[in-house]
C-alpha cells in the first residue's frame, strides 16, 4: 500500500514519518457547581505534508486533485481510510536539468 493517497492521487511525501497534531472539537469548562464539564464530541488528526519535487505537470494534476471538492478520500499507510480536508497548499519551484520542478506543502485534516 502507498504511504498517502488522496483523492486517488498518490503524493510523494518527501519525510515518511510526518507528525501529526490531535485537536479537539468542542471545548472542556466548569459548571456553576464547579463540577468538571466537558463538550467535546470529537477528536481530530492533522498532518502537514511535504512532497517530494515532481515535474510541474504532476504538480498541477495532484493540486487539482486536493482543490476537489471537500472531504476528500483518503487511505495509506499514514491515515487509513478516513475522509480528510486539505488546506493551504503552497508551491515551491525549482529548476533541475530535467526541466521545472515543484515541492508542494499543505496540511491535511481528518474530516
Amino acid at each position: 500500500m502507498a504511504f498517502l493517497i488522496i483523492a486517488g492521487q498518490t503524493i510523494p511525501v518527501l519525510m515518511q514519518e510526518p507528525t501529526s497534531s490531535r485537536g479537539e472539537v468542542g471545548r472542556r469548562g466548569r459548571a456553576f457547581d464547579g463540577s468538571a464539564r466537558s463538550t467535546v464530541r470529537a477528536r481530530k488528526e492533522d498532518w502537514p505534508i511535504v512532497t517530494k519535487y515532481v515535474l510541474r505537470a504532476t504538480a498541477d494534476t495532484m493540486v487539482s486533485a486536493l482543490e476537489g471538492s471537500p472531504p476528500l478520500a483518503a487511505s495509506g499507510d499514514l491515515t487509513g481510510s478516513i475522509n480528510v480536508l486539505v488546506g493551504g497548499i503552497r508551491k515551491r519551484h525549482r529548476k533541475f536539468a530535467t526541466g521545472e520542478h515543484v515541492q508542494l506543502s499543505f496540511l491535511v485534516q481528518e474530516a
